[in-house]
């Protein structure tokens, strides 16, 4: 099969979600890297590359307000239903979700939400709470961000 990249806008409720999927070994499950805060699709770029190389397809994102993905609209329920989105835009059949730090957080949501087509998640430096929560209430401001 042919290598198809394709950098894309998926729109959701007015934010425009930026993607790049590469279609390779439809065999296999599609990769699908999640980033961490403060970071963008690049992160996963050559981890991306080296399992690409392997056969596998990859989808790489910008979460909403990262990178090229602009949004102040930004929680990790709007960012799960974006993956969705793609995922149903792309008619990718199976994944395999690997999340870094706040990614894996959302690469969670994902699953316990999503799990019918989910093979596997792989968590990099990650929690499975929100650890703004226990921070003071001036911190509050990224909390709402990040829930």
């Amino acid at each position: 099969m042919k290598n198809i990249l394709k950098k894309s806008i998926c729109e959701k409720d007015g934010t425009k979600v930026f993607y790049n999927y590469i279609k390779k070994n439809l065999e296999l499950p599609t990769l699908v890297f999640i980033h961490g805060w403060v970071m963008n699709y690049t992160a996963w770029e050559d981890t991306r590359k080296a399992l690409s190389s392997q056969g596998y397809s990859t989808l790489t994102f910008d979460i909403r307000g990262h990178g090229k993905s602009v949004s102040k609209n930004v929680s990790f329920t709007k960012v799960v239903n974006d993956i969705k989105s793609i995922i149903i835009k792309e008619n990718i059949e199976r994944i395999v979700i690997i999340g870094y730090s706040m990614g894996g957080m959302i690469a969670q949501k994902y699953y316990a939400k999503y799990s019918d087509k989910v093979k596997a998640i792989i968590l990099v430096n990650t929690t499975y709470i929100n650890p703004l929560r226990k921070l003071p209430l001036s911190n509050m401001r990224l909390m709402k961000y990040l829930t």
